[in-house]
């Protein structure tokens, strides 16, 4: 996100870091099955509406956690827990 509030001052840093929004963005999509991830992928080069989709995303994956019986707080879920739960599997 600060990369959508810096771009226009910064281009190499927007550069720089987009194959990783984008391999992310498809990857978060593909695993939570939120929808065709091409299509998410695509909104990251939109302006702003990148941002939507970051926060969609964010949504629907500490949905998932929390389905899951993980809490999730404003930082995401504790790494411990979800290591604790792969182990215990």
């Amino acid at each position: 996100m600060l990369a959508n509030l810096l771009w226009p001052m910064f281009p190499p840093l927007f550069l720089v870091l987009l194959p990783f929004r984008v391999f992310y963005t498809y990857r978060l999509a593909n695993l939570i099955r939120i929808g065709y991830a091409p299509i998410w992928v695509v909104g990251m080069f939109i302006p702003f509406v990148d941002l939507l989709l970051l926060f969609l995303l964010a949504r629907e994956s500490s949905a998932l956690m929390r389905e899951r019986g993980f809490q999730v707080g404003f930082f995401g879920a504790d790494i411990d827990a979800i290591r604790a739960a792969l182990d215990a599997t």
